[in-house]
């Protein structure tokens, strides 16, 4: 997802993919509630709807309303930057981990949109080097694991099937309308296979357990895959498979195919998550400490239920 100004930024389509990056934060959330109109919009308050027609939107803003519509309105309306470690979340899914799941996925990622898809197999190290790029400690606690993924998925029939693919796009930007709302992101692979046929891949780092599989991770997920499929079929591909890999169960991640004729029940269920946006009686969040809470950029500040579980 990207940061918004008032006018769209330069080398975005509607319904296309993007060519070239249009600024330097491209998988930060935001919700900009100035969109895409030129009249001017009033000042947003913490009771103030939305109109989705006038909102630059993505799939993560959606996700975050609909788990703490006040957590939406200081990180993705005003943008406001959060800590990791603002709090704990007794039972919160997650790893170990020293540098932090979101520093740990983001090391995944960044190696796997760099990787050469026909080039040699990673050799063992590769994440302990990249940590030291982007400015992590040496952990061996988190590399190990990052590297085991990698691995698995380099010897998995994902990785064969991306391989044989006619033209692999890491990082592959779009823009895509639905009832003049433009929402923006970055699909993490796009690989086209022919024939109009196209393989969107979205990289998961989330850790599995026996009460969390990686079909049920998969489906926490799905409305993602419909706005990413939408914006393939939009542009023009006949049959778009996504695959959300589970990296650390890549055998039970589960594909979903949709071709066409699947446009306007796709559009129906983007429209769904829109309408809470535009609810005058909207829910204010959750009433106690949850996964949801962690990093939020208000919880030690502006969060009366930060503040109870201080107390």
């Amino acid at each position: 997802a990207t940061s918004a100004e008032n006018a769209a930024p330069a080398g975005v389509v509607a319904d296309r993919f993007v060519a070239d990056p249009h600024d330097g934060d491209e998988r930060k959330p935001r919700l900009d509630l100035r969109a895409t109109h030129d009249a001017p919009s009033p000042e947003p308050t913490g009771t103030t709807t939305v109109d989705p027609s006038a909102a630059r939107l993505s799939f993560s803003a959606l996700g975050t309303f609909a788990s703490c519509p006040r957590r939406c309105r200081r990180g993705c309306e005003l943008g406001l930057r959060g800590r990791e470690d603002a709090v704990i979340a007794s039972g919160s899914p997650g790893r170990p981990t020293i540098w932090g799941p979101t520093a740990f996925g983001e090391l995944v990622h960044r190696f796997l949109a760099e990787h050469d898809w026909h080039g040699p197999v990673p050799e063992p190290g590769w994440a302990a080097a990249l940590a030291r790029d982007i400015g992590l400690e040496d952990s061996a606690f988190d590399c190990e694991p990052a590297e085991q993924m990698v691995a698995d998925l380099m010897a998995a029939p994902l990785a064969e099937r991306i391989r044989a693919g006619t033209e692999i796009h890491p990082e592959r930007l779009f823009a895509v309308t639905v009832d003049g709302a433009l929402f923006t992101g970055a699909i993490d692979l796009m690989v086209e296979e022919g024939e109009g046929r196209v393989l969107l891949v979205d990289w998961k780092t989330s850790a599995l357990s026996a009460q969390r599989t990686a079909a049920q991770v998969s489906d926490e997920y799905r409305l993602q895959q419909t706005l990413y499929a939408l914006a393939a079929l939009r542009s023009g591909a006949s049959k778009v498979t996504l695959n959300w890999a589970i990296l650390e169960g890549l055998g039970g991640s589960p594909e979903r195919v949709v071709t066409q004729g699947d446009l306007a029940s796709l559009e129906d269920q983007i429209r769904v998550a829109m309408a809470p946006l535009a609810a005058e009686n909207r829910s204010t969040g959750p009433q106690e400490i949850g996964f949801v809470c962690g990093g939020c950029p208000g919880l030690d500040a502006m969060c009366l239920v930060g503040k109870a579980s201080r107390e």
